[in-house]
């Protein structure tokens, strides 16, 4: 059977919308991802080395806070940066422990 510029179109339009439906897919995953839906927006992240290891740090106006070592009794919150992008770990409970140390708490 030989193939003419019908069924190659139709073909193509095929797999385009199958494409279409499967991005849709991921992006509704990426978006389960996160617990807060959204990234972690207005916050500036960084590494704190100790040792042979890395901790997340994030800027205030403070300075930096070290979230291993301010977490307290917060439980759930991303130990590193890698965490925070592939939202694993309670984002609003970060924002929390950053508005609690810019505001002396």
């Amino acid at each position: 059977m030989a193939s003419t510029r019908r069924t190659f179109l139709g073909g193509a339009a095929g797999a385009i919308a199958l494409a279409g439906i499967a991005r849709r897919a991921e992006a509704a995953d990426e978006k389960k991802a996160g617990q807060s839906g959204a990234m972690a927006k207005g916050l500036t992240l960084c590494n704190i080395q100790r040792g042979g290891s890395f901790s997340l740090g994030v800027k205030t106006s403070k300075g930096v806070l070290d979230v291993p070592a301010a977490k307290g009794k917060k439980n759930g919150l991303p130990a590193t940066t890698d965490d925070v992008i592939r939202g694993i770990g309670d984002l609003n409970a970060l924002r929390g422990l950053v508005a609690d140390a810019e505001s002396g708490k």
